[in-house]
């Protein structure tokens, strides 16, 4: 008799548990992974392996630290899945290679995702791209039991586009779009909340600054010459903070209450915030998903975002995807959803909830 198919998660980035990510401002890719674990764990048995020292059982989600994965048993019908990158790591490699495995593609397709995530090594692959598409590129080509998983179409066109870029076609069928997952119960008793009164002039931006914050700036500055009534909050996970200091203190002398800046918040403020907004705006960023703008429109609150959004325009109603360059037509939509955003019924789809996404990823064991 076979064994009963089990995951095995690999992280190669993080010492987290999913307790880690509860109710804290976070990564969305490490936000997304570990509540996974937590949700998965009890349909079928879970492993993470990652650099947490402490191997413990968790909502029995079982964590080993990743030195242990050598002589760990795993069974031939375990699903490995890999946590952002596939590791550069020919024990690791070799230990799983046999399996069926998954790499939970978070970022916009580059070498690094190859190569796990070796900023060291990537520049030497950048000067000799023929090493790297027939030494690390073929190596995927000539492997079908390694697929990939985006969390949206656009994450996944930017993958294919990527491996034609080498002179690769990679079957579509390894190919897999699993929506970053709606938690409802987090946001729900501000959903619900009666006490929230959504003031018509906050804009809110929500994502990690080094997402072209500048670009929102721009669309903030001119909509505040039109306008000065309106007023920007601006929120991040909080890891790229050092790299603006000299930046917020411009904002703060240029705009003085017009903008603030609260830096990261526990989810519960944060969703107060979104909800009591006019709307939340995205970045020209090219977002894997995007969210941020998910959670808003479980909160009921508009977003507006640009045509280089990527998966962002996935989520959201097209008539608020626009090109942030037509500065005006941005100020438009802004004096628009003021005058409506009393009779707005701003909605996610089930499609980005859990238990659609959990049946996905279930049907990969």
């Amino acid at each position: 008799m076979s064994n009963p198919c089990r995951f095995i998660f690999i992280d190669t980035s993080t010492t987290l548990t999913h307790n880690d990510v509860t109710n804290k401002a976070i990564g969305a890719s490490e936000y997304q992974f570990y509540n996974l674990l937590k949700n998965l764990a009890g349909k079928t048995e879970v492993f993470c392996f990652n650099f947490n020292n402490n191997s413990q059982k968790i909502d029995n989600v079982n964590y080993v630290n990743i030195q242990q994965i050598i002589p760990f048993q795993i069974n031939e019908n375990d699903v490995i899945i890999f946590q952002r990158f596939f590791p550069n790591d020919i024990n690791l490699l070799n230990k799983v290679i046999n399996n069926k495995v998954y790499v939970w593609i978070h970022d916009l397709t580059c070498i690094e995702v190859f190569i796990g995530g070796n900023k060291n090594l990537a520049p030497q692959l950048h000067e000799n791209p023929s090493s790297f598409k027939n030494n690390i590129l073929g190596f995927f080509i000539d492997k079908p039991n390694v697929h990939f998983i985006f969390p949206s179409d656009a994450a996944k066109s930017v993958f294919v586009d990527f491996f034609e870029i080498y002179g690769y076609n990679i079957d579509i069928k390894r190919l897999n779009v699993i929506y970053n997952i709606l938690y409802q119960s987090e946001f729900e008793s501000v959903k619900i909340s009666q006490d929230i009164t959504v003031n018509k002039h906050q804009l809110v931006f929500a994502s990690a600054w080094t997402k072209n914050i500048r670009d929102v700036i721009a669309i903030f500055d001119y909509i505040y010459s039109k306008n000065n009534q309106y007023k920007l909050v601006l929120m991040s996970p909080g890891w790229d903070t050092p790299l603006f200091v000299e930046y917020e203190r411009e904002l703060k002398e240029k705009y003085g209450p017009n903008i603030e800046i609260l830096g990261p918040q526990n989810k519960t403020s944060y969703a107060q915030i979104i909800k009591s907004s006019l709307c939340v705006l995205s970045s020209t960023f090219k977002e894997t998903f995007g969210c941020v703008f998910a959670e808003a429109y479980y909160l009921g609150t508009p977003v507006i975002a640009d045509i280089r959004s990527g998966g962002v325009c996935e989520i959201i109603d097209k008539d608020y995807v626009v090109d942030y360059k037509d500065l005006e037509s941005v100020y438009q939509k802004v004096c628009k959803l003021t005058e409506m955003r009393n009779e707005m019924n701003v909605k996610l789809e089930e499609k980005f909830m859990i238990d659609m996404n959990l049946e996905k990823w279930l049907k990969i064991v």
